[in-house]
């Protein structure tokens, strides 16, 4: 059986499709949510970790701030530290094959999430503790909500449905925007409607908003969202 590299997916966006220079991109469906019944604890090590690398999510060069004060430091540090890692990184979570194909000439099977290599991309993830468990359960119920609009659609050719970009930029060009992460404009920006801080990341024509939240005096991601500016 094929499988599908991890590489041409979609994060768990927060809305039903976004453009990304001009390229249109659908989602399975909400992001951050609990996990179903059954799912894996985001809070729990696989015994098979890929790519991870605390020491890759340190260290990060410094890039543009704007509005930082007191804790306001903590999460333009965690953002940074985020972009660093992925530029690090993210090729090596590219080799995760998230999706199983039918064998050539198979009519009658249909793309699949591989769950173990679902917990492998999650474990790569957990391990920069950069991410809260909050987004990796969401992330869990994002390919599940995949995997049932592909089995429901017996979709068997193309980019799967949902999985067509990056998981975390939102974007079909990755490495144009992580090779200019150490100067693109970070600005903490207001709380959400939960009181979490909120940092954006300005890139040439849109924004990524991380919402930030605390663990025992850490900060995490908690959610990523794209916008395009004139959308603000």
């Amino acid at each position: 059986m094929k499988t599908f590299l991890f590489s041409t997916m979609v994060s768990s966006v927060l809305f039903t499709s976004a453009i990304f220079t001009g390229v249109v991109f659908t989602s399975c469906g909400s992001g951050n949510t609990a996990p179903a019944a059954g799912a894996p604890s985001a809070a729990t090590s696989a015994s098979d970790t890929t790519a991870t690398s605390g020491s890759g999510a340190t260290g990060a060069p410094a890039s543009t701030t704007t509005g930082e004060t007191g804790n306001m430091a903590c999460d333009t540090t965690t953002v940074r530290s985020f972009f660093k890692w992925y530029a690090k990184d993210r090729k090596k979570i590219a080799a995760i094959y998230i999706v199983d194909l039918p064998a050539p000439g198979d009519t009658s099977g249909y793309y699949k999430v591989n769950y173990d290599h679902v917990e492998k991309y999650l474990s790569a993830l957990r391990g920069t503790g950069l991410f809260s468990a909050s987004f990796l359960s969401g992330k869990y119920k994002y390919f599940q909500d995949c995997d049932k609009k592909m089995a429901a659609s017996k979709q068997n050719d193309g980019a799967p449905e949902g999985l067509d970009a990056d998981l975390l930029l939102y974007n079909m060009d990755p490495e144009g925007i992580l090779k200019e992460a150490a100067y693109l404009k970070l600005k903490a920006d207001n709380n959400d409607a939960k009181g979490n801080h909120v940092v954006k990341a300005e890139t040439a024509d849109n924004y990524l908003l991380f919402t930030i939240v605390r663990d025992s005096g850490n900060c995490q991601i908690d959610n990523i969202q794209f916008k395009e500016k004139d959308r603000l």
